[in-house]
């Protein structure tokens, strides 16, 4: 007896809606399906990265590394250190974030989201760094303070 298979187009549609919604435990449980759906899940699941650490930072980088097809997914990534790290201004892993240049050749829109440096390692080169990326068309400061002098 042969198993029902899914259009591929059917897949794309109940994915994309998780996608839309934001449902990342359907997206995640969805890879663990077969491995058609894990090819088809992946670009939904690595579609937006958050990176919030100097750990997470480190975590990404060897991931991306290890897996080249993932850095190929992401399209958005997402700058937003944890709010302790504001506090006690413990955030200089931001300035390496212009190194992703290299892996992420794929990428539309980097989001910084509540910088609030006061240029010590966020000055005016690092700004400019962001021109490495290519591919990006939207640069978005959202909830920033930064002090470029």
């Amino acid at each position: 007896m042969a198993v029902p298979v899914l259009a591929v187009e059917l897949i794309n549609k109940i994915l994309g809606h998780a996608s839309d919604s934001v449902d990342m435990p359907t997206l995640k449980a969805s890879s663990l399906v077969c491995r058609q759906w894990k090819d088809i899940s992946s670009p939904y699941i690595f579609r937006r990265i958050f990176i919030s650490s100097d750990t997470s930072f480190d975590n990404f980088v060897v991931f991306a590394s290890n897996d080249p097809n993932v850095a190929h997914y992401i399209r958005i990534l997402a700058i937003h250190p944890r709010l302790e790290d504001d506090l006690i201004g413990v955030s200089s892993w931001i300035a390496k974030v212009p190194r992703l240049a290299s892996i992420l050749v794929e990428l539309e829109a980097i989001q910084l989201i509540r910088l609030f440096e006061r240029g010590e390692y966020m000055n005016a080169e690092f700004i400019h760094a962001f021109a490495n990326f290519t591919s990006v068309h939207t640069l978005t400061f959202r909830l920033c303070s930064m002090d470029l002098s």
